[in-house]
């Protein structure tokens, strides 16, 4: 009975994290996108509490000149233990505006299932005179530290009435979505494995059609 409740277990988690996966926001070439990367990570028992990394990012960003995001998780699964934002992030790749003193970091921080971010600039026009704004192309916004803490499935998902983009002129900007996920599960043997990989398949050719991307319009 033991093991049949494990295999249902793995099975179920395994199927939860193929939807999960197919069910995040898929960007076109050239929409900008916010973005949880890596999009997927699988950890098993023997790492709980062991920290890892997961990254917010912009991709193909144009007009940019301030940053608002959250993001939030299931947290009976998963724990963040700190927020930073990197060296050459994506705001201030050259830290001229922090030297400057106007890289203007308005919150940068966690809570219990959740993180959040905004980050602009005290004076635009300087910004702009140094070549600073507006931001365009690829760069990380800010780098998550967290572990997992029991068994299951979480996303890490933007709450979209909080996750805005805006241009110079404060006008937010049609930006994609790109949620993540975090998964759990047992150790699984080849035996299982082998069973399960059709499923998975079936899974994930069925999902891929029908779910939709998000995208937060202007």
């Amino acid at each position: 009975m033991i093991k049949k409740e494990t295999t249902l277990l793995v099975t179920t988690m395994l199927i939860l994290l193929i939807c999960g996966s197919f069910g995040r926001a898929q960007a076109n070439p050239g929409d900008m996108t916010i973005r949880v990367y890596p999009n997927t990570v699988v950890t098993t028992p023997s790492m709980l509490f062991t920290v890892f990394q997961v990254n917010i990012t912009m991709v193909d960003a144009h007009d940019v000149a301030g940053v608002q995001f959250r993001v939030e998780w299931n947290s009976t699964i998963l724990n963040c233990t700190s927020i930073t934002r990197p060296a050459g992030h994506f705001m201030d790749p050259n830290g001229t505006e922090d030297v400057e003193g106007n890289l203007w970091v308005i919150y940068t921080r966690k809570g219990t299932g959740y993180a959040e971010y905004a980050v602009t600039y005290y004076d635009l026009p300087a910004a702009q005179s140094r070549g600073t704004v507006p931001r365009t192309g690829n760069g990380t916004l800010a780098t998550l530290t967290m572990n997992a803490t029991a068994l299951g499935v979480t996303e890490i998902h933007f709450n979209p009435d909080e996750t805005i983009i805006g241009d110079m002129s404060a006008i937010p900007l049609a930006t994609v979505m790109d949620d993540g996920t975090v998964t759990v599960i047992p150790e699984l043997n080849l035996t299982l494995l082998a069973l399960l990989l059709p499923m998975m398949a079936f899974v994930a050719l069925a999902t891929r059609k029908f779910l939709p991307k998000r995208k937060l319009n202007a």
